[in-house]
């Protein structure tokens, strides 16, 4: 895993690579996780590539694998709903419900302040820049939390037969709020290497030795909620 040489511009990151949030920006206190995505068409249709392989008769005759276009259903015509969530981690374990912040618990608090805050439930995904945004005060963060997993979820995809390969230009960036620097942003255009996937654990917020550092991780799951997304990580 290749760690990126940070300079006062915005880093893009691919999958599995790290920057360290701590030394990009001095007094790094604050910052807004922004997370986006757009549906894949507008008509509840799409177009994929079917490789098609001749019968018995067929390969007698010296047929060949070809590969066919088809336009499919997405599996449902109404809007797909993603919802981010962020999951606190102690020891890289989630030990509480109450430390998963998602658009049902919009507010996390440590004693009487406010840490974490998710600014509200976007139900299209449609519209320019960020979705959805989850405000987090590292600073304020108790010290026992070392990691923060970042994921969003297709709200009733299972039943609605709804999954990220409906979903294109997926993304997830972090902003200093101090003075609204956008530190990195890791852009997943398509999700087709996750084949049916309802979860996009799009990254991963760590403590190393006092300082923040994120992964972008990328991975589609076929967890059905936030909740099975969650619990893989309590053990």
């Amino acid at each position: 895993m290749s760690t990126v040489n940070l300079s006062k511009q915005t880093v893009n990151l691919t999958k599995g690579e790290r920057i360290n949030l701590s030394k990009s920006s001095e007094g790094l206190k604050k910052i807004l996780v922004g997370l986006g995505w757009d549906p894949a068409d507008e008509n509840g249709y799409r177009t994929e590539s079917v490789l098609v392989q001749p019968g018995f008769i067929g390969k007698l005759f010296g047929a060949k694998d070809k590969v066919v276009e088809r336009t499919v259903r997405t599996g449902s015509n109404e809007t797909i709903d993603c919802d981010a969530w962020l999951a606190l981690l102690s020891g890289g374990r989630l030990l509480n419900n109450m430390d998963i912040v998602y658009y049902g618990r919009k507010e996390y608090y440590n004693d009487s302040e406010l840490v974490v805050l998710h600014h509200g439930d976007n139900l299209t995904g449609e519209g320019e820049g960020d979705d959805e945004q989850i405000t987090i005060n590292l600073d304020k963060l108790p010290d026992k939390y070392d990691s923060i997993v970042v994921g969003v979820t297709i709200y009733q995809g299972k039943s609605k037969g709804q999954s990220f390969d409906n979903i294109k230009n997926t993304f997830i960036r972090i902003v200093d709020e101090k003075d609204n620097f956008e530190i990195c942003r890791f852009n997943q255009a398509e999700m087709a290497e996750d084949k049916g996937s309802i979860t996009f654990i799009a990254g991963k917020l760590y403590k190393d030795k006092g300082e923040w550092q994120f992964t972008a991780v990328g991975k589609g799951t076929k967890d059905a909620s936030i909740g099975d997304a969650a619990n893989h990580y309590r053990y």
